[in-house]
């Protein structure tokens, strides 16, 4: 049995700024070979899922899969209909089960997690105060080639992720607990999962 604790960082999406590109004066800048542009493979942009929090603002679960440098990748992302909204790449978070979480600052408690669990049989599940929740398994086209089966659910924290194989052993057990990402309270956050190891 492996219980791992959970950091969590969050980014208000209306408030979070990127890094500056020039260059320092005096310095020359470094040649690069030219950019290569995301090349969407074809049917490439699913939307898999669509939901609700609950103030009522829809969302939807879209997967890109897309080559870039040569090589194939496939992202997940939630967003809502206001344009607010989060994504990641699934390959490049290891574990049992890879996910991201999304939420809006007007119900912060209440998050939307969305990722991917590695083994189709195993059993992820969502414990709160309110019960507990199996996560909903949409249809993936299999071209898409996930490297598992595509899990969402609502959790209204705090709440533990729970997964365990077809006999019931436990392979995973993460603490989600409510961020502290939002000023005021509107807009929405997305909160990025670092499991320690």
């Amino acid at each position: 049995m492996r219980l791992l604790p959970l950091v969590l960082v969050a980014c208000a999406l209306t408030a979070c700024g990127g890094s500056s590109g020039a260059s320092r004066p005096g310095r020359r800048p470094h040649l690069t070979a030219p950019a290569q542009p995301v090349e969407f493979l074809s049917h490439g942009v699913h939307t898999l899922a669509h939901g609700a929090f609950p103030g009522g603002s829809r969302f939807a679960i879209v997967a890109e899969h897309y080559r870039f440098q040569g090589r194939d990748y496939l992202s997940l992302s939630a967003s809502t209909r206001g344009g607010a909204g989060s994504g990641f790449t699934p390959a490049q978070v290891p574990g049992v089960i890879s996910f991201g979480l999304f939420g809006e600052c007007a119900h912060p408690s209440v998050l939307l997690l969305y990722g991917v669990l590695r083994a189709g049989a195993d059993t992820a599940t969502l414990s709160s105060s309110s019960g507990v929740t199996p996560l909903s398994r949409p249809p993936v086209p299999t071209a898409l080639r996930p490297g598992g089966v595509l899990v969402y659910g609502m959790a209204l924290t705090p709440a533990r992720l729970v997964v365990k194989t077809p006999r019931g052993r436990l392979v995973e057990s993460l603490r989600i607990d409510r961020p502290a990402a939002c000023a005021h309270r509107g807009g929405a956050f997305s909160v990025m999962e670092f499991a320690k190891r």
